[in-house]
């Protein structure tokens, strides 16, 4: 009871206060769904899913009616459907996570359609999104990252030491980790000499001293684009191996699809992709490393992002 009356409390100091309302990861401050498990009481749960279905999106539409600006940024699986990601692409997050679902894809269309009466402007972090997403959507970089405050250390030259590649799963399925486990395990049998470090259950901070002292990253297999991790090694000057989506691509600048410095690799290719790094010269990753640090400094420049964004601010006001 306590958390739905801070959200009316939000709500309240919205309608009185505030000009613009942004929203993040497709939510808006009242619940949209769940409840059926909220409780240990049956009869609570059927009470608080009631109320959910009464006033879900409710805030949007008083916004609306109060003449806010309502913008909401979509991420990822807050709008991505698993119907959709198996007739449509070859590889897809369906094929490793277990979390999508029928009635999953039916609550992320209803989230899109209520943004889609409701917005002023509907931006989207993953290319892949724009196949789900209303036609006006817009694309923006990741801009959690202030690139100019962490200090570039691309690969070494000049190192004689073993390859040091880390991966850091959020999610082993979404991530394609047994792939990536697969491609390493096969490597060293065949007498390849590299470190493969697993980055799990760290602290962050922990996490971020393993990122310094890397190689190269392997960020993920299936998903089709990069992710903020993948951002962080990039600002810190690493090589970055992903699995880029080529047909999304159209969805970003073009200038910025043809400046990607990222290794792509699938589940099928990434040993072959690993071979190559492992083969090549030190210098050679140590200019992608650069590559990539230019690349983040001038794509995922949050005081750049943020202006293209506050544009849109003044839909309504103004």
């Amino acid at each position: 009871i306590l958390n739905e009356l801070k959200r009316w409390s939000l709500v309240l100091r919205a309608l009185l206060f505030f000009f613009f309302v942004h929203f993040n990861f497709g939510r808006s401050i009242l619940p949209a769904g769940g409840g059926q498990d909220f409780f240990r009481n049956p009869i609570l749960n059927a009470v608080y899913t009631s109320y959910v279905r009464l006033f879900r999106f409710f805030d949007l539409k008083l916004l609306r009616l109060a003449g806010k600006t309502i913008v909401v940024t979509f991420q990822g699986d807050d709008a991505r459907q698993a119907r959709y990601l198996w007739q449509n692409y070859e590889i897809h997050p369906a094929q490793g996570a277990d979390y999508y679902s029928d009635a999953g894809d039916a609550a992320n269309r209803e989230r899109i359609r209520a943004f889609d009466r409701y917005a002023d402007a509907i931006f989207f972090l993953n290319p892949d999104l724009r196949g789900v997403l209303p036609e006006r959507a817009q694309f923006v970089p990741y801009l959690h990252v202030d690139v100019q405050s962490w200090e570039s250390n691309p690969p070494n030259p000049r190192s004689t030491a073993p390859l040091k590649i880390v991966h850091a799963p959020s999610n082993r399925g979404v991530k394609g980790t047994k792939h990536i486990e697969a491609a390493v395990e096969s490597l060293k049998r065949q007498g390849h000499e590299f470190e493969f470090i697993l980055v799990e259950n760290m602290s962050y901070a922990e996490a971020l001293e393993v990122y310094k002292t890397a190689d190269i990253l392997i960020d993920q297999l299936l998903v089709g684009w990069y992710g903020g991790l993948a951002l962080e090694l990039m600002a810190l000057g690493k090589p970055v191996i992903c699995y880029i989506r080529t047909t999304d691509l159209s969805a970003i600048p073009p200038q910025m699809a043809q400046e990607l410095p990222v290794l792509n690799a699938n589940p099928e290719t990434i040993e072959e992709t690993l071979l190559r790094v492992l083969k090549a010269k030190r210098e050679e990753l140590e200019s992608l490393g650069r590559q990539s640090r230019l690349y983040s400094e001038k794509w995922h420049s949050p005081s750049a992002i943020a202006m293209e964004i506050c544009k849109h601010y003044s839909l309504r006001s103004g």
